[in-house]
């Protein structure tokens, strides 16, 4: 290691760290977890968001990544990637399932994690997969969705390398990548290849498609030239 330069080490989001976790999305993104969350003391807040999480991390086709300090140290960044597959459904997985058979299975627990959202929570994270699948239609890709570094860690690369552990996954696996930027990350992002495909003004629609797709429309936009 560089000196003066911080060390990353990347390794699984734990359990024990999804308070910060939590937290960290609040941070992130404060006006849109705040518009969609009912007003409660903080460790409510904190119990009833990791338990979503927790059912979230849960699923076989979701990657959660950490950037540390060290191998030890203290929590930068995370990366949450979610994985469809060809022919699968677009559904966002920080959405309710709502199927008779789901809510049939949920616990007491469960009901109060999702009683603690508005409706604006289903109306909004619904809308995202409208969008997604009317890009990448049948596409396999992986979903990232979130990834965030904090303050005092930014600009030192723990972004990069989240990021390009999922590019060099992507790639290997011959999938796209799709996520909603923010206005501050989309320049990041341009720089890996994504694109903007969709229309959203708040939240710009990017994907990096795969090496194949990337030269037929690099060919098309020659020949039109």
């Amino acid at each position: 290691m560089s000196a003066g330069r911080t060390e990353f080490v990347l390794s699984e989001i734990l359990p024990s760290d999804l308070r910060e976790v939590a937290e960290g999305n609040w941070n992130a993104f404060p006006t849109m977890y705040a518009a969609m969350e009912h007003p409660l003391p903080h460790e409510e807040r904190l119990t009833t968001t990791i338990h979503r999480l927790k059912q979230l991390l849960a699923s076989p086709t979701v990657t959660a990544v950490k950037a540390t300090v060290g191998r030890d140290g203290p929590l930068a960044g995370i990366a949450i990637w979610h994985k469809t597959r060809a022919g699968e459904p677009v559904f966002h997985l920080k959405r309710r399932i709502m199927t008779p058979g789901a809510l049939a299975k949920e616990t007491d627990e469960d009901r109060v994690a999702w009683a603690a959202v508005s409706d604006q929570w289903e109306g909004m994270f619904s809308s995202f997969d409208k969008a997604r699948a009317e890009i990448m239609g049948n596409t396999p890709h992986y979903l990232l969705a979130p990834l965030w570094v904090k303050p005092e860690y930014q600009k030192q690369g723990a972004a990069a390398l989240l990021l390009q552990q999922m590019i060099d996954r992507a790639d290997a696996d011959g999938d796209a990548i799709y996520l909603e930027a923010s206005r501050a990350g989309q320049p990041v992002y341009e720089k890996r290849g994504f694109v903007v495909e969709g229309k959203s003004e708040a939240y710009p629609e990017m994907v990096r498609w795969t090496k194949e797709v990337r030269e037929r429309k690099a060919a098309d936009a020659a020949a039109s030239a």
